[in-house]
């Protein structure tokens, strides 16, 4: 028979199934699902999740999550647990995305000339909208003044709600279709699902505010990331693959499939903008974890709650990352989604962001990017070390503050409310240990 050509790297799967592996262990989380794509062609470039399972004796679970659940089905219901051991989470499942969704209003803003990168925004700690107040996550230290390229790096909620405001329902439902949120990406693998979306007219302004930072939607890993990486490719939408081509008996090419544009969705100015703003959150803000000196990285961190039974479930979060490199000319768009992370830590920025960083700082090589330091990160790359400060039994304003008085750095989700009064118990590192300039600290709060 004809056999296929995949659009799977080799090389690439293996640096992600290790990057995956690693971040399902260290996390202690539900299930870990990474995809890579090209944004020029949609090629799907990589693929991995766990837990999974071998193909070659697929009823029998390689890991204790499949067993447990194979376990509560009797024999003529099984077939049911096997489905959901075979399922694949990329294309299959829905998540609420959270911040990382903010590139998408972001766009959508810029697009529609209803914000501009140097328009000033006030962070006051909260916004009011339709009688609900909803808060930023920084709320016991409002952001204050910024402009709106430093609101998406810091990833402030009233910055995204106001713009969203200004664009209003239609317009955001607009984006939101053209983007592909409201259909299935029609990608060449079985069990695709496709978002949830609230009827448009069933959206009032707390739903749209909400919705602005990626909550009241629900997508699919491959809806977001053919999104992310149509802004990625200059505002040009492409289908997302994984054959592109077959062959005969014999191996010779028989066939070859071009690379199928679906949509322009926003202008060329926009996505390049686009581009250097999510630069700059990798470089300055939120995305810190994914920074690679000498090489140019664009991504937004996401961390939502998970939604169960139609309820947020409390203590249960998706945490993601999406990353994009090079920004100036990318090659390659990386969504990582950490499921119930139940280590050290519960953030975007901790459990996915170390995914990207690692999977990009050897994919890039191999695919020939060279990197460039700036003056900068070459004195970062000799820079002094820092003692952490005791900063427990601390107001969180108070420890914060005195971190950046150590040139240090409070490792603190955009996406995760801490409550008002809270104080640090603990912190990682530790009193007294020596850490690099800039280095940011684990802290654990009494509520």
């Amino acid at each position: 028979g004809n056999g296929l050509i995949l659009t799977i790297d080799e090389v690439i799967q293996h640096y992600t199934e290790k990057a995956v592996q690693k971040a399902y262990e260290l996390n202690n989380a539900k299930r870990v699902t990474v995809v890579a794509m090209d944004p020029k062609t949609g090629d799907i470039l990589s693929m991995a999740s766990k837990p999974d399972y071998d193909p070659n004796d697929s009823r029998t679970p390689i890991y204790p999550y499949y067993q447990e659940e194979l376990d509560k089905y009797d024999e003529k219901d099984k077939i049911k647990g096997y489905y959901q051991m075979w399922r694949n989470p990329a294309v299959s499942d829905t998540y609420e995305p959270g911040s990382t969704f903010k590139l998408i209003t972001s766009s959508a803003g810029i697009e529609e000339g209803v914000v501009k990168e140097s328009d000033k925004f006030t962070c006051t700690g909260s916004l009011t909208i339709g009688g609900r107040r909803i808060k930023c996550w920084r709320h016991y230290r409002p952001h204050g003044e910024q402009t709106f390229a430093e609101g998406v790096q810091n990833s402030c909620n009233p910055v995204f709600m106001t713009v969203a405001e200004r664009l209003g329902v239609a317009k955001m439902y607009d984006y939101i279709e053209a983007f592909g949120f409201m259909e299935k990406t029609g990608i060449d693998l079985p069990g695709e699902a496709k978002g949830i979306v609230y009827n448009e007219k069933n959206v009032g302004p707390v739903e749209l505010a909400t919705m602005s930072f990626g909550q009241s939607i629900s997508v699919t890993p491959m809806q977001l990331i053919r999104a992310i990486s149509t802004i990625a490719n200059d505002g040009k939408m492409m289908q997302p693959r994984v054959v592109k081509g077959y062959t005969d008996n014999k191996g010779n090419v028989i066939e070859e499939i071009e690379p199928k544009m679906i949509r322009q969705v926003v202008s060329e100015d926009t996505a390049d903008r686009m581009m250097k703003i999510a630069e700059s959150v990798v470089s300055k803000g939120g995305g810190h974890a994914a920074y690679i000196p000498g090489y140019r990285i664009g991504g937004k961190t996401g961390t939502a709650q998970k939604v169960v039974d139609g309820r947020y479930a409390q203590g249960k979060y998706i945490c993601s990352f999406m990353g994009i490199a090079p920004t100036d000319d990318p090659q390659i768009v990386v969504l990582a989604i950490v499921d119930e992370p139940t280590g050290v830590s519960a953030f975007g920025s901790t459990t996915a962001g170390p995914i990207i960083k690692e999977i990009m700082s050897e994919v890039l090589p191999y695919l020939g990017v060279e990197p460039v330091y700036t003056e900068e990160e070459k004195k970062e790359l000799q820079k002094n070390q820092v003692v952490v400060p005791d900063i427990r039994n601390l107001a969180i304003e108070d420890a914060v503050k005195i971190l950046e008085e150590s040139n240090l750095k409070a490792n603190l989700d955009p996406d995760i409310e801490i409550p008002e009064g809270s104080k640090v118990v603990d912190m990682f590192p530790k009193p007294g240990v020596k850490v690099d300039e800039n280095s940011s600290i684990m802290l654990y709060f009494n509520n």
